[in-house]
């Protein structure tokens, strides 16, 4: 299976955008960009996980594939290094964890959102009735 690093170099590239002085409107912009690219981030590490059986090498097969990247020239030196200290900070995070740990921290919060929605409803429900 052929990982996509595009959604998080594209992410890393609009982030190397923002430098110098910026004004309210672009530290928002910049704080929006910030967090789609650590959703990317998020989003890519978790597919690798499913996709490797070898949970060790991850960190060394992704910057291999970094590397083939930066010598491609397709994207700037400054966005593979972005996504790279991303990449391995995230992988090393999740490598703690167990395979339910990573199950919990991916689906627990929507989980529990959807309960709470439940909980709510059925309350109210019963004060309507």
């Amino acid at each position: 299976m052929a990982r996509d690093y595009g959604p998080v170099l594209e992410r890393a590239e609009d982030l190397q955008a923002f430098s110098g002085y910026l004004d309210a409107e672009d530290l928002k912009r910049q704080g929006k960009v910030r967090v789609a690219f650590q959703t990317a981030v998020r989003n890519l590490v978790y597919a690798l996980y499913r996709e490797s059986p070898d949970h060790g090498a991850l960190g060394f097969s992704v910057s291999g594939d970094l590397d083939r990247i930066a010598r491609a020239g397709e994207f700037s030196p400054g966005a593979v290094a972005e996504a790279r200290e991303a990449l391995l900070r995230e992988i090393q995070a999740r490598s703690r964890n167990s395979g339910m740990m990573r199950f919990l921290v991916r689906w627990g919060p929507p989980v529990l959102g959807l309960l709470g929605i439940a909980v709510y409803a059925f309350f109210k429900w019963l004060a309507l009735g």
